[in-house]
């Protein structure tokens, strides 16, 4: 491959990774599913196109509830390094499942694995913002081990469904 060819494959790849910047941040168009869906993505690609790239979108998902209790921006991302949360930074696939959602108020369990295969699972709570019009999260809970389902299953409001991705 020519150097002229390399060139233009950087290119796209910078270009859509500025596209993709642009469109992860909260905005009235998204479900709460959705906005959980785009942080998960964006841990996937923590360091593209930029370094923290995952964190800094999950911080602009973040409710002003949220960011009182983890920020400022440097304890949240020391937060989202920690034991509890860093597998979220490895994640290899994951699948967000409605535990309950109303006109205010959402939670999604989330069952993920990591590129060391490790099996992960957490609660995103989220609440309808007023003053912007769309969905942050409010909390996001590492379900402890002892807790969590196998990874063939995930636990949900209507009983255990197997688990497909």
């Amino acid at each position: 491959m020519s150097i002229s060819k390399y060139l233009y494959v950087y290119v796209v790849l910078i270009c859509t990774g500025c596209a993709q910047k642009e469109i992860w941040q909260p905005n009235a168009a998204l479900s709460p599913q959705a906005a959980v869906e785009i942080q998960l993505r964006a841990f996937q690609s923590n360091h593209f196109p930029e370094s923290d790239f995952g964190i800094k979108t999950a911080w602009e998902f973040a409710s002003p509830a949220n960011k009182k209790v983890t920020g400022p921006y440097e304890r949240f991302q020391d937060m989202l390094l920690s034991d509890d949360y860093a597998p979220l930074l490895r994640l290899e696939e994951f699948k967000v499942d409605e535990h309950f959602r109303d006109d205010r108020y959402a939670e999604y369990f989330v069952v993920a694995r990591t590129r060391d295969a490790q099996w992960i699972h957490y609660i995103f709570d989220l609440a309808y913002q007023n003053d912007n019009s769309c969905w942050m999260v409010d909390a996001v809970l590492l379900i402890p081990d002892i807790f969590q389902p196998s990874p063939q299953s995930v636990a949900t409001a209507k009983g255990i469904r197997p688990l497909a991705f």
